[in-house]
C-alpha cells in the first residue's frame, strides 16, 4: 500500500515497502521552480532510492509544468538514475506531462540513459503505468 511519506509545494512522495514501490508525483506549481530548486528535489529523491531500493519506481508528470533545463537532464542521469541501477530497480514507469514542452524535456532526461539495467516505459495515464508495474509486483510476491 502506497504511503505519503513527503510533501512540499512541487512534489509528493510515496512508499510502498512492501511491494518495493517508490513513487513520486510532480505538483502543478513546479513550474515556478528554478533549476537549482530542480537538482535539490532530484537530490531528495536518490537519497530516498538509497534509502528504500524500490524494486519498481513511478514518476508522475501530469501535472508537470517545468521544463528540465539540459544542465539539469545530467544532474538527473548522475544524481537519480543511477541509482536506480545501482540498487537493482527492475522497473520506471513515467506518466507523461500534459504540457508538451515540459514532457518533451523530461522524454529527453530519461530517454538518454541507454545503459540502465531497469526498463523505462511512458505512460499517458497513471492507471496504465500501474496497471504495468503491478504486473512484475503480483509475479514477486
Amino acid at each position: 500500500m502506497l504511503e505519503l511519506t513527503f510533501e512540499n509545494e512541487f512534489t509528493k512522495v510515496f512508499v510502498d515497502t512492501e511491494h518495493a514501490i517508490y513513487r513520486y508525483d510532480w505538483k502543478g506549481n513546479n513550474r515556478y521552480l528554478t533549476p537549482e530548486q530542480y537538482e535539490e528535489e532530484i537530490n531528495r529523491h536518490g537519497t530516498h532510492i538509497l534509502e528504500y531500493k524500490p524494486a519498481f519506481m513511478l514518476i508522475n508528470c501530469l501535472d508537470s509544468e517545468f521544463i528540465i533545463p539540459p544542465d539539469s537532464q545530467q544532474f538527473v542521469q548522475t544524481t537519480m538514475l543511477n541509482r536506480l541501477s545501482e540498487v537493482g530497480t527492475k522497473k520506471l514507469a513515467i506518466v507523461k506531462g500534459r504540457d508538451f514542452v515540459s514532457a518533451l524535456s523530461a522524454k529527453q532526461t530519461f530517454e538518454e540513459r541507454t545503459d540502465a539495467s531497469y526498463t523505462t516505459q511512458f505512460f499517458n495515464t497513471e492507471t496504465e503505468a500501474l496497471d504495468w508495474l503491478m504486473k512484475d509486483v503480483q509475479v514477486m510476491s
